[in-house]
C-alpha cells in the first residue's frame, strides 16, 4: 500500500514517462501527509478491507434485518 498525494503520483508519472497508474500496489490518496490525516486515511481503508473481505459471505437480508434493527 502507498499513502500519497495526487502532486507525488503526478511527480510519480512524469518521471517514469507514463500516462495511467498501472494495476497493482493499491494507493491511498490524501490532501496532505501528516500522520494525523495518513493513519486516517488508513484506518478507513482497513474498514474497506474487511467490509470487502466479508461482504461476499453476507446475505442481503442481514442487511434488511440490520435496517428494520436500527429503524
Amino acid at each position: 500500500m502507498v499513502v500519497a498525494t495526487c502532486n507525488n503520483i503526478r511527480s510519480l508519472m512524469h518521471k517514469e514517462k507514463i500516462d495511467l497508474s498501472e494495476p497493482g500496489c493499491p494507493f491511498i490518496i490524501v490532501r496532505k501527509l501528516t500522520m494525523e490525516v495518513i493513519e486516517e486515511a488508513v484506518e478507513a481503508y482497513a474498514q474497506w478491507l474487511k467490509l470487502h473481505h466479508f461482504a461476499a459471505e453476507i446475505y442481503s437480508n442481514v442487511f434488511d434485518k440490520l435496517q428494520k434493527d436500527q429503524d
